[in-house]
C-alpha cells in the first residue's frame, strides 16, 4: 500500500514539474499577479481633501440684531412696517387686534372718574346744591342714553337701506331680474348651484323686507339692544349670501364660465363685502357706547342716592378703597392695551418680518427683527454629526462663489430646531441681502487637527479601529483613534499621517495580503512576490 502512495506522489510531482518546465517564465508571472487583489490606494492626505464639504443652506442676518417677541398672544390687526425699512425706538411696528382691551381702558377710565368724584362727595357735607347738581348730572345722563337709543334706531334704518340698495346694484348684476325670475347668468336653469342661489336671493330679499316693516323705536335699552342684535343678524344674512355665492362660482368648471370672469365675479363679491363689514364694525362700537351711556347713568344715579342718604365716615372710606381700586383697574388695562402695540425697542432697520395680517402670533416666537449695523453674517443651523465635524475657522464657500470662515458654534441645541446655530462671516468682500436664503459648503475637519477619510477605508475588531496602510506592497492593519464612527466620513486623530498611503477600501483585502496597485505593473508586481520568498527562505536557513 505504501508503494501504491510514493508512486502518485512521484507522479504527480513529475506532472507539476513538467508543467513548470514547459511555461515560459512570462505565463509564471501572469499566474502569480492573476492571483493577488488589485486595490486603489491613496496617501491620508490626498483623502482628507478629496472629503465633500458639509451642505447647509442659511438665512442672511444682520450681526447686531434684536429679535422681537410679542408680550401677548392675538391675531395681527395691522403691519405698519415693511422689510428693509428704518425705525425709530419706541415706533409701533405690529398692532394686534385689541377691541376688548380699549374697551376695558374706557370704561377703567370712567370707573376712575366715578370713583373720584364718589369721593370728593364723601369727604364732604351734602347741601342742597350738591343734590341739585347731581340731579342735573343724572338728568344729561338720561339725556344721552335717550340720544344713543335714537341713534341706533336711525343706524338700523341707514344699514337696512344700505343693504338693500347693495344687493340690487351690485350683487344682483349677477341675475337676469333679482326681484322676479332670479337665475345665475353663469349657469343653466336646471343645476342645483342655481337653484340654491336663486333660493338664498329670495330668502335675502324677504329677510331685507321684514327687517324694515318691523324696525322698532329704541325707547328703552332692552329695545336698543334687540334692534342691535338684528341688525347684526341682517348683516350677517348678507355676507352668508355673499360667501355662498363665492364658493359656487369659485367651484364652477371653465366649460361653464371662463378663469376671467371667474376672478372678476370674485372681485366684485370682495368689493361689495368689505362696506358691508364696516357696518357690522359700527354696529360693534355703537353697541360699547351705548353699554358706556347706560353705565354712567347707573353710577350717576348711584352717586344721587348716596347724596341724599348723607355721607359717613365708612363712606369715606370706600371711597377711598374704590378710587385705589378704580386706579389699578385703570393701569392693569393700560397695560394690557400697550402689549397690543409691538414697538421697535431701538432704532435700526427691519431685516425680518415674519407676520401678516389675520395670523396668530405668541410669546414662542420674534415676529420681526430689528438690525441697528451693518455687518451681516449668515445663520445656518446643522445636526449634531455635522457641527462634529467643523470647527471654529473652517473655511466656508457661500453661494459657490464667496469665502467665508465659521466665526461660532452655538454651544447648546436650539429647541425650536432641533439642531444648532452655526454662525458663519463672509471674509470677501460682498453684498448681502438681510432675510434672504444662501447655500454654504463647509470643510469639514475635527477640532484636533485630524484628518477626514470616508468610512469605507476603515474597518473595527472589538473596540479598536484601523485601516490598511501599504507597507513593501502589503496590506498592514494600522491601529487608529477617530472621532466615532457615524456617517460617510470618520474623523483620524492619531495612527496615520497625511503622507501614510493607505487602502481606500478596506474590505476587499486581508492582513498583511500583497496588493496589487491600480497603476502597477506585472515586473513591480513581481519583484515585490520574490523580494517575499527571499525573506522567507533566508528565514528558514537561519532556523
Amino acid at each position: 500500500m505504501k508503494k501504491i502512495i510514493i508512486i502518485v506522489i512521484i507522479l504527480a510531482l513529475a506532472g507539476l514539474g513538467y508543467l513548470f518546465i514547459t511555461k515560459t517564465p512570462q505565463a509564471v508571472q501572469e499566474d502569480i499577479v492573476a492571483s493577488v487583489p488589485q486595490v486603489e490606494t491613496l496617501t491620508v492626505g490626498d483623502l482628507s481633501a478629496q472629503t465633500a464639504p458639509i451642505i447647509g443652506y442659511g438665512q442672511v442676518v444682520s450681526s447686531n440684531s434684536v429679535a422681537v417677541v410679542p408680550e401677548t398672544s392675538g391675531v395681527v390687526k395691522r403691519v405698519y412696517k415693511t422689510l428693509g425699512q428704518t425705525v425709530r425706538a419706541g415706533e409701533t411696528v405690529v398692532e394686534l387686534q385689541n377691541s376688548s382691551e380699549q374697551q376695558a381702558v374706557l370704561q377703567a377710565r370712567s370707573g376712575v372718574s366715578s370713583s373720584q368724584a364718589q369721593l370728593s362727595k364723601s369727604k364732604q357735607s351734602a347741601d342742597r346744591e350738591d343734590i341739585v347738581n347731581q340731579e342735573l348730572d343724572v338728568n344729561n345722563k338720561k339725556t344721552d342714553l335717550n340720544e344713543k337709543q335714537l341713534a341706533i334706531t336711525q343706524l338700523a334704518d341707514t344699514i337696512q337701506i344700505s343693504i338693500n340698495n347693495s344687493a340690487q346694484s351690485s350683487y344682483d348684476q349677477f341675475f337676469y331680474d333679482g326681484t322676479t325670475d332670479p337665475q345665475l347668468r353663469f349657469s343653466v336653469r336646471d343645476t342645483s348651484d342655481a337653484r340654491r342661489l336663486e333660493a338664498e336671493r329670495s330668502e335675502l330679499s324677504r329677510t331685507i323686507n321684514e327687517f324694515a316693516e318691523r324696525i322698532p323705536d329704541a325707547t328703552s335699552y332692552s329695545r336698543a339692544i334687540a334692534l342691535l342684535d338684528d341688525t347684526e343678524d341682517l348683516i350677517d344674512s348678507y355676507l352668508a349670501t355673499l360667501t355662498s355665492f363665492s364658493s359656487v362660482v369659485s367651484s364652477q368648471p371653465t366649460s361653464i364660465v371662463s378663469q376671467e370672469v371667474q376672478d372678476q365675479r370674485l372681485s366684485v363679491i370682495r368689493s361689495i363685502r368689505q362696506p358691508i363689514l364696516s357696518l357690522k364694525n359700527q354696529v360693534s362700537l355703537e353697541r360699547i357706547s351705548l353699554e358706556s351711556a347706560k353705565n354712567a347713568l347707573a353710577i350717576s344715579e348711584n352717586n344721587l342716592a348716596k347724596l341724599q342718604e348723607g355721607p359717613e365716615v365708612e363712606d369715606v372710606q370706600i371711597a377711598e378703597s374704590g378710587l385705589d381700586s378704580s386706579r389699578s383697574n385703570l393701569a392693569s388695562a393700560q397695560i394690557q392695551l400697550s402689549k397690543t402695540f409691538i414697538k421697535a425697542p431701538t432704532f435700526g432697520r427691519i431685516s425680518s418680518i415674519e407676520t401678516r395680517v389675520g395670523q396668530l402670533v405668541g410669546p414662542s416666537a420674534p415676529i420681526f427683527v430689528l438690525s441697528s449695523s451693518d455687518a451681516k453674517r449668515v445663520d445656518v443651523y446643522l445636526t449634531e454629526k455635522d457641527v462634529a465635524q467643523i470647527q471654529v475657522g473652517s473655511s466656508v464657500v457661500i453661494d459657490g462663489e464667496y469665502s467665508g470662515t465659521v466665526a461660532r458654534i452655538a454651544p447648546t441645541i436650539d429647541a425650536q430646531t432641533g439642531k444648532i446655530k452655526v454662525e458663519i462671516f463672509a471674509t470677501d468682500t460682498i453684498t448681502l441681502t438681510e432675510g434672504v436664503g444662501v447655500g454654504v459648503a463647509i470643510e469639514r475637519n475635527s477640532t484636533t487637527g485630524g484628518f477626514s477619510i470616508p468610512i469605507e477605508a476603515v474597518f473595527v475588531r472589538g473596540d479598536q479601529a484601523y485601516v490598511y496602510a501599504v507597507v513593501k506592497g502589503r496590506a498592514v492593519p494600522t491601529p487608529v483613534e477617530t472621532d466615532g464612527l457615524f456617517g460617510p466620513v470618520v474623523v483620524v486623530n492619531e495612527g496615520v499621517t497625511g503622507d501614510t498611503e493607505i487602502v481606500s477600501f478596506a474590505r476587499i483585502v486581508k492582513d498583511n495580503q500583497i496588493i496589487s496597485f491600480v497603476e502597477a505593473s506585472v515586473n513591480e508586481l513581481v519583484d515585490i512576490i520574490d523580494a517575499d520568498q527571499e525573506a522567507a527562505t533566508s528565514s528558514e536557513v537561519t532556523e
